[in-house]
């Protein structure tokens, strides 16, 4: 009857690997800090368990025999293995590896993030991230329920089973066809805008609220020309010369990166951006060094300190 292998421990194999490739127990005894008799005893061990003579004792030495050498294709894969996990442990330490899924509105998923993200991933082939674009309110339900890690979003938003990480408070700019508009001017107030025509952000944003708010206690007329609910749409709309707006800095940017014209805006009017988790969630270990990077980015467009 057919006496079935023991299973052969890692220490065992250990032993084996480093017999195979050191060529003999001394230097597998080095390898491994222990004394050649315990590498011998580690050896004949897994023979017996195997039931198989692993190596032939030959003039200069031991040879490993043909099932010796078979098993060192396995160990060799085993062991490689086993690194690849080890230098794999390593960078989820150091942040150069593991999988980060960000929920971001429009705003920020379709050029400023991904600009952002570049630099951070410099170096991190085995860090795997995934950017999605939603809506503000279907962003907090993604979050709330894990199917992403961290979101980006804008108020108004019911934050009931998401955790706030970060609020921030960034100075909207006007946005015009063309640099050249309002004569030039970096700066604009509304009375510039008097009794012209204005894309107007899609009703229900703090953004749009006090926009109208501003107008309204200045009896600043404007001529609603369009009205868009992303922001992007609404500088498409300025672009082709359908107006003017008031939209958050990072649209305002890819705008003039299209060739319109930027222009600072006074009194100033605050677009507030939510970094969210679930809560009780662990931050992703690379977040932190995503998080360093977003703040450097906004820290110029900043309109009263980092919390809304």
């Amino acid at each position: 009857m057919r006496t079935e292998a023991r299973r052969p421990t890692f220490r065992q194999l250990e032993a084996f690997h480093a017999v195979m490739t050191g060529g003999s127990m001394k230097a597998a005894a080095e390898t491994l800090f222990i004394s050649q008799a315990a590498v011998s005893k580690l050896i004949a061990s897994l023979e017996e368990d195997l039931g198989l003579s692993l190596f032939e004792s030959k003039r200069g030495g031991l040879r490993p025999s043909e099932a010796g050498q078979v098993m060192h294709q396995q160990t060799r894969q085993l062991f490689g293995a086993v690194w690849k996990l080890a230098d794999l442990a390593d960078k989820l330490r150091d942040r150069e590896a593991g999988r980060l899924r960000i929920a971001a509105m429009s705003t920020l998923s379709v050029s400023g993030l991904p600009r952002l993200l570049a630099g951070v991933l410099q170096g991190r082939e085995a860090l795997q991230v995934e950017v999605d674009t939603f809506s503000s309110n279907e962003i907090i339900g993604l979050v709330r329920d894990r199917r992403y890690d961290i979101g980006l979003a804008m108020p108004p938003v019911d934050l009931d089973g998401v955790e706030l990480i970060q609020a921030y408070r960034l100075r909207c700019k006007c946005i015009s066809a063309t640099p050249g508009d309002f004569g030039g001017a970096a700066r604009v107030d509304p009375s510039m805008l008097a009794g012209r025509e204005f894309v107007s952000l899609a009703e229900g944003s703090f953004t749009r609220l006090r926009i109208d708010e501003l107008f309204t206690a200045q009896n600043i007329p404007r001529r609603m020309a369009v009205s868009a609910r992303s922001p992007a749409t609404v500088a498409t709309f300025v672009l082709h010369g359908r107006g003017v707006s008031i939209v958050d800095p990072f649209t305002a940017a890819d705008h003039g990166a299209r060739g319109g014209g930027v222009h600072e805006f006074d009194p100033p009017i605050p677009s507030t951006v939510l970094w969210l988790k679930a809560v009780g969630a662990p931050l992703p270990a690379v977040f932190p060094d995503i998080r360093s990077a977003f703040d450097e980015a906004v820290r110029p467009l900043l309109l009263e300190g980092w919390v809304a």
